[in-house]
């Protein structure tokens, strides 16, 4: 019986110890299942040691299926790509280092939308997962705790899988202003230096009156250090105006993409007081002073003028101006409504009065009208935007938009709403919808318009081949722009940018029913299309650098779908 007894606990403890080799199930919490290693193969010879990839997504996130999970590190799937290279970054004395730690981010388009991947820099190597895409940008840099950026601007750097990329950098500078005397070549104090972010109070070299939030420093002494925020990039150009009681102001732009040293002079100053003289006058009234010495034509200022009657104005640099009450803007032949000269001499305040003529007089008229916006468009709100075409005779503004979260609803009509643009000035004007791609031609007479139907197409879909003309084969990557035709030729618009598939190599975009324009961003003239419903399939030959009209031949379904 014992020995019975040892035999049945024996096999007992031989299957348990077979179930459990066999079988181990969930490792518990706060236990991993080991992983294989990743074995990184790099194309270059001295690229010996690379971390494992560290990359993170910040948008347009993939939701993985959940058998992601055990799919081994090294298997890409076929929306990403495995990249591998090596960073160095020159200081101010081009001296290269080469070991450096730290991040940079990668932006990429995938499918024409933006898509960040952050990546780690370990003693100046690196390795990542991107999209698959054919190309990609660098920026946001950080090396050895300090901002860097690619040696050009806007680069664009080819990708293909188990690539290596091998980036130059160099420090970002700070930059300095060193600020001195037109009359003395002394460097000044007491200096106040404010910061332009809007246009287009950026665009003049005396600033009149500074706004809240425009005060990078109420007294600073020179030379003056900025340091420029680099967290986006940091490729944009600040502009900056400074004074000193005294001197005048004077406007100056930095690029923090550059740095160092910018020599900035202040020349001696005097003030004006302007007594404005209008009986009648337009809310939109500027106060312009333009400088004689450059045919009157460049305006330092560029102030509202609204109700006041009497404006003071300090810091004006010494010399011979035009002050001017004008309707429109200062580049576009503005009308003006009256001028007085004036001679501004250093220490000193000049006085002159500035009588306007009464603006030209119109009767406002109503503009109302209902619009057909599509669903298919897939967009929550829409936005109609009113350009006039003719000259504003009050001065006002040209380009107004509206909401559909501030239209009406027609009931039993889902897709249509009535817009109401308000009082007008009777002429002709451009209403569309950048959203949907359409703009119409509307005429608005003496009596207005209330009776105004506008119907937006729907979308399609377009898809391109574009060959060379003398192989026939599939032509280079292109910087392809789309735009629709324009209903009245104004001499300026926006177009789409497309990029090319990577595995079609086909360019693919919606866009509205009807003629387009289709550039291929180099000295050719715009082919046009016609787009019909559903899906149209066209192929372009292209000759490079051809400047002259053609249009070369295509073919395909046009409408109906596939």
């Amino acid at each position: 019986m014992p020995r019975v007894s040892f035999i049945i606990t024996g096999v007992v403890l031989a299957l348990v110890f077979l179930v459990l080799f066999c079988f181990p199930g969930d490792p518990g919490p706060g236990r991993e299942e080991p992983r294989r290693p990743v074995t990184l193969a790099l194309n270059a010879s001295d690229a010996a040691s690379v971390p494992e990839p560290t990359s993170v997504v910040r948008e347009v996130p993939r939701a993985a299926p959940e058998a992601a999970e055990t799919t081994p590190p090294e298997q890409a799937t076929r929306d990403t790509i495995r990249i591998t290279g090596r960073i160095r970054v020159a200081d101010r004395d081009g001296v290269e280092h080469l070991h450096e730690d730290g991040s940079f981010v990668v932006l990429s388009w995938p499918h024409d939308e933006r898509q960040e991947t952050a990546v780690e820099i370990r003693s100046g190597q690196f390795a990542a997962d991107l999209p698959a895409v054919s190309s990609v940008r660098v920026e946001q840099i950080v090396l050895g705790r300090r901002h860097a950026a690619m040696q050009e601007r806007w680069q664009d750097l080819e990708v293909a899988p188990g690539g290596f990329l091998d980036l130059s950098a160099h420090w970002l500078e700070d930059v300095v202003l060193r600020v001195i005397a037109a009359d003395t070549g002394i460097e000044l104090d007491e200096l106040q230096v404010l910061r332009l972010t809007e246009w287009p109070r950026d665009d003049f070299e005396h600033p009149s009156t500074p706004r809240e939030g425009e005060v990078l420093l109420a007294s600073a002494a020179s030379p003056i250090r900025l340091t420029l925020d680099h967290s986006e990039g940091g490729y944009e150009r600040w502009v900056c105006c400074l004074r000193r009681p005294g001197y005048a102001w004077n406007r100056v732009e930095v690029d923090p993409f550059v740095g160092g040293e910018e020599l900035v002079v202040l020349q001696p100053a005097g003030s004006l007081c302007v007594t404005v003289v209008a009986p009648q006058r337009s809310p939109y009234t500027m106060l312009r002073l333009r400088r004689c010495e450059d045919d009157c034509e460049d305006a330092i200022l560029n102030d509202c003028l609204g109700e006041r009657d009497q404006v003071e104005i300090e810091s004006v640099a010494i010399g011979s101006y035009l002050v001017n009450g004008e309707l429109g803007y200062w580049w576009d032949e503005p009308r003006v409504l009256g001028s007085v000269p004036v001679t501004i001499a250093a220490g000193v305040q000049s006085f002159v009065t500035l009588e306007l003529a009464p603006p030209p007089s119109f009767r406002k008229v109503p503009l109302t009208g209902t619009v057909l916006f599509p669903r298919a468009w897939g967009v929550d709100e829409f936005i109609l935007y009113l350009r006039y075409l003719d000259e504003p005779l009050d001065g006002g503004d040209d380009h107004v938009v509206l909401s559909s979260n501030d239209m009406e609803q027609v009931p039993g009509a889902p897709e249509t709403f009535r817009w109401d643009f308000g009082s007008v000035q009777p002429g002709r004007y451009l209403i569309g919808s950048a959203q949907a791609d359409h703009e119409e031609l509307v005429e608005v007479g003496d009596n207005g318009r209330t009776d105004v139907r506008l119907v937006l197409p729907a979308p399609a879909r377009v898809s391109l081949r574009v060959v060379d003309q003398g192989t026939g084969r599939d032509a280079e990557p292109l910087e392809l722009t789309w735009r629709p035709a324009p209903a009245v030729e104004t001499g300026s618009y926006c177009a789409d940018c497309v990029t090319r598939d990577d595995v079609t190599l086909r360019y693919e975009f919606s866009a509205p029913q009807g003629r387009i324009l289709v550039d291929f961003g180099d000295w050719t003239c715009p082919v046009e299309l016609m787009v019909g419903p559903g899906s149209n399939s066209f192929t372009l030959e292209h000759q490079p650098n051809v400047p002259r009209v053609w249009r070369p031949p295509w073919f395909g379904e046009v409408g109906g779908g596939d």
